[in-house]
């Protein structure tokens, strides 16, 4: 493992609070009603900058609703109202009514991002709403019913922001729901105005970036907004905090740097394919099924890799030992075969592969040539020789390197009040067992494992579902809502000197284009030929950029042309090309990239990122699994020492297709086994 330490920002949020300046610019108060009906007016009246609600009081058969409110320290009392009460608590009690410092930093970041200056200059927040709805204009541009909008949620000082989907009350009738205020989504009356539900249409979801490097697009992602909630908030409220509120930096420790594994994954489905028959099984009644499977075939035979490979098509009428691939029509389809230990098969659901306005019932690859291109097909394909694996009771598909790694560890899952045991030997031998609570003639480390699994069962989610036994340890895994976050503040910085709009002189690109070295005099002199035909004094970054577009040579991957940019911004500072996934810039996304391992107060958590350098975007963020060395006197150091081990059982690539697997890959076998037992296969020992 490698031991070189790096330091990498989560959406752990450090901050303390100063009591002395928030007691000086705010005032709280505990509101109880049993008429909650009359809040909303009654807390407009009361200048309310940010409000929460608590859990609700039941005294005998009275339900009260409590709420916590927060005012400036200038606004006036509000006078007394029989069906409401009010009690002022200073910010030192707010903790006898269950008030924690992650509610108090939510109650700052309401009051200033649903908030505004009001015509006196005074902030104010009408409407002020308990839940914090950011709305993510770029995301409803062409469905006017819809808003979609980031919840902030703070637990245990970890930042969340959740996509959520709002949709327009049609019904007049309804006269109260979410309004678009102040850049939020608020609760008020409909007033003439469009009022939104919390729901999604036919549950589509809308899924929001959690980061992109794209100019257009960076305002709208999670990472930016996470970036202003704190900054903004901090500015405005400096006198509430001693530090803070910043993203907490962990060191890291790399185990395994980003690589490309989808060409392993093809040469691991050809290796296992070879010689062998692999038999599609058809409902004869079906002629879009026969259509699909008959184009399916004919793609196979033109594949170049799988030409050692027989394909052949059959009714599922028919028995045929070997490895097959059942097409259905969806999954209720009565003709559902299940698996046996000799003829084994993965089920394909065809209208998941096809264009019916392209290509019909055929199979369709899009621009791809060959099968295994295709990402799909390429999954289809290693489900199909997992399942040859477990059913065969030996493992194959994993290399060498996988197998002696996976045979270090017992490993152990909970799910759907079962657990699952599952061993590999030196040999690639699987064995599996299921077990129920309670159940009698279980190995000690099987009942420890079911012990620990039980204090799980009590919590409202359940973080621990994974346990792994390596010699006499056992080892939990967590999922958990921490994250990975990349260096906004340096990448953004360096985004804003490469706008599009920014304009730049052709004497400045001619110059320093003629001083680069004659390393490539061909690709140098393409360079000047290009800037010498533009035609006007000035260009923007933009305009340039899709004059270089013309030219497939002058990409910015050639040294030369990397040099020319950086010499340019050198004497001009300003990027024609933005540079942040270039190598010197890898401090910036630390734990974006690789498996490593790192540290967060006293415990300990993994990262598995990307494998590949992104394009634009990061689709999802790169999550942190908590692993703990359970009744460990040195835990950095027995965690430490099976990283390794672990790292090498994530990084293969063919268990999600050409990405690491987020856990070692035999908990993929488990799950592949409850599957099969689903449906009727009998894989494990009882």
């Amino acid at each position: 493992m490698n031991t070189e330490e790096k330091l990498a920002k989560t959406n752990y949020i450090d901050f303390e609070f100063n009591d002395p300046g928030i007691n000086q610019q705010f005032r709280f108060a505990i509101i109880t009603t049993q008429i909650p009906k009359k809040l909303g007016s009654w807390f407009k009246k009361a200048q309310a900058l940010a409000i929460k609600k608590l859990t609700v009081m039941i005294n005998g058969n009275v339900r009260q609703t409590r709420y916590l409110m927060m005012i400036s320290r200038t606004a006036k009392i509000m006078a007394t109202d029989p069906d409401i009460q009010q009690k002022f608590v200073n910010f030192e009690q707010l903790g006898q009514y269950g008030i924690t410092d992650d509610d108090l930093l939510l109650m700052l970041m309401k009051c200033r991002f649903q908030g505004k200056l009001d015509e006196n200059r005074d902030w104010c927040n009408f409407n002020a709403t308990d839940r914090l709805f950011l709305i993510m204009p770029n995301h409803t541009k062409e469905k006017p019913q819809q808003r979609v909008a980031l919840e902030v949620m703070i637990d245990q000082h970890v930042l969340k922001l959740i996509s959520r989907t709002f949709t327009e009350i049609e019904d007049d009738t309804v006269n109260v729901g979410y309004a678009v205020s102040e850049g939020c989504m608020k609760w008020q009356y409909r007033n003439r105005q469009q009022i939104f539900r919390l729901k999604s249409v036919d549950n589509q979801k809308n899924l929001i970036n959690f980061f992109s490097i794209q100019e257009s697009d960076y305002e709208q992602d999670k990472v930016s907004t996470l970036h202003k909630l704190l900054s903004l908030t901090q500015l405005q409220y400096w006198m509430c905090f001693k530090s803070g509120p910043i993203a907490h930096s962990c060191l890291t420790e790399m185990a395994v740097d980003k690589k490309n594994v989808t060409p392993l994954k093809r040469a691991r489905i050809i290796d296992q394919l070879i010689h062998k028959t692999v038999t599609l099984m058809i409902d004869p009644e079906s002629a879009a099924q026969r259509e699909f499977a008959e184009s399916f075939g004919r793609l196979w035979q033109r594949t170049p890799e799988l030409a050692t490979c027989q394909i052949k098509i059959i009714t599922d009428s028919a028995m045929t030992t070997g490895l097959n691939i059942q097409i259905l029509d969806d999954s209720q389809d009565s003709r559902y075969q299940k698996n046996t230990p000799h003829q084994v098969i993965q089920h394909l659901i065809y209208k998941n592969f096809v264009n019916e306005k392209v290509a019909g019932n055929a199979l369709y690859l899009g621009n791809k040539v060959h099968l295994l291109e295709d990402a799909k097909i390429r999954t289809l394909l290693s489900q199909l020789l997992i399942k040859q694996d477990i059913l065969s009771g030996k493992i194959t598909f994993p290399n060498r390197d996988e197998m002696a790694a996976a045979a270090k560890f017992r490993y152990y899952m909970m799910a759907d009040k079962a657990y699952y045991r599952l061993e590999i030997d030196d040999a690639g031998n699987l064995t599996s067992q299921k077990a129920t609570k309670g159940q009698r003639g279980l190995s000690a480390e099987f009942e420890s494992v079911i012990h620990e699994f039980d204090e799980e069962n009590g919590r409202e989610t359940l973080k621990f579902t994974k346990i792994l036994a390596y010699e006499d340890k056992l080892y939990k895994l967590g999922e958990t809502a921490l994250r990975i976050i990349p260096n906004a503040e340096q990448i953004n910085a360096m985004m804003r000197k490469a706008r599009s709009h920014h304009s730049i002189h052709r004497w400045a690109l001619l110059k320093v284009a003629n001083e680069l070295d004659d390393c490539n005099r061909e690709l140098k002199q393409a360079l000047i030929t290009k800037i010498e035909r533009i035609n006007t004094e000035t260009i923007t970054i933009g305009s340039f950029q899709k004059i270089l577009k013309t030219a497939p040579t002058l990409s910015w991957r050639p040294k030369l042309m990397a040099t020319f940019n950086q010499r340019f911004f050198d004497n001009a500072h300003v990027w024609l090309h933005l540079p942040v996934k270039q190598q010197i810039y890898d401090d910036w996304w630390n734990g974006i990239y690789g498996i490593g391992l790192l540290m967060l107060g006293s415990d300990y958590y993994y990262y598995v990122g990307r494998n590949q350098i992104i394009k634009q975007d990061l689709t999802r963020a790169t999550s942190l699994k908590q692993v703990v060395a359970l009744d460990s006197m040195q835990p950095k150091a027995d965690i430490q020492r099976i990283m390794p081990l672990l790292s090498t059982l994530m990084d293969s690539g063919y268990v999600r297709d050409g990405q690491y697997t987020v856990v070692p890959f035999p908990f993929k076998y488990i799950r592949e086994i409850m599957e099969l037992e689903t449906h009727g296969t009998q894989v494990t020992k009882r």
